[in-house]
């Protein structure tokens, strides 16, 4: 985990950023698997990894399968649509998907998972659709909470990182699709404005020219301010196209 200390700015809002909206699948009850605790400036941050519940399970899994077509849409076509004329550099792994998205604006979760995703694919595949074998959803759930000098919890932000892996084209490369991060429950003590982003995603090809193995990086962007200062937290998520392990790197 990178923490960096940002100087005050007049831009940044007094404004109340508010309980953000909870999902009906909060992480509130889930069994906590790791915890750390540092201290960030004036704020005592907790990291948590819990388990994801079946409910929050099910919502994620309902979502993303109701928009594949819509995601599909959104991807440029080839001319051919016959997979026999793709030119699929199975090697060389692009991105498809965005590189930047909002989970929290304004201390309110962005509960859209139409367009929010990344993926690792071989370059000349434009639809995840293209490929095969890519597993279940995966799903990774974290809790962040700041605690001040006076014992107040000024911010709770509780997120899933979900993902498909082992996507092959014409049976080579362990591919990854549908990567995410996904809020389920925001709350922000009044003065403090809370922002969370995706940031700098990157990919890579981890095997060989002749057995690739896509990687992925998310990092995740988290933003407390006040009129007088700002706290960033930056967390780093490192994903695995054949294995399917999760890294947080911190």
């Amino acid at each position: 985990m990178f923490v960096r200390i940002l100087a005050s700015s007049a831009m940044f809002s007094l404004a109340l950023s508010g309980c953000g909206m909870v999902d009906d699948h909060s992480l509130d009850a889930a069994k906590v698997l790791s915890v750390e605790t540092r201290n960030v400036d004036d704020l005592n941050v907790t990291v948590k990894e819990v388990e994801t519940s079946a409910a929050v399970r099910a919502s994620l899994a309902a979502d993303f399968a109701s928009v594949e077509s819509v995601k599909a849409k959104t991807l440029v076509k080839p001319e051919n649509d016959d997979l026999g004329v793709i030119d699929a550099t199975l090697d060389e792994i692009i991105n498809i998907g965005k590189k930047v998205w909002a989970v929290v604006v304004a201390g309110k979760p962005v509960m859209n998972v139409k367009f929010d995703f990344a993926t690792a694919m071989p370059k000349g595949i434009t639809a995840a659709s293209e490929l095969h074998g890519f597993s279940d959803l995966q799903f990774k759930s974290f809790e962040y909470a700041g605690t001040n000098t006076y014992g107040f919890e000024v911010f709770k932000v509780q997120y899933t990182v979900v993902y498909q892996y082992a996507g092959a084209f014409g049976g080579k490369g362990a591919y990854i699709a549908s990567a995410s991060i996904v809020p389920q429950n925001v709350s922000v003590l009044w003065g403090y404005s809370l922002g969370m982003n995706v940031d700098n995603v990157s990919v890579s090809n981890l095997g060989t020219s002749e057995s690739p193995v896509a990687g992925m990086n998310l990092m995740a962007n988290i933003k407390v301010s006040t009129v007088l200062k700002a706290v960033e937290i930056n967390e780093l998520f490192a994903i695995r196209g054949d294995t399917g392990m999760l890294t947080r790197v911190h």
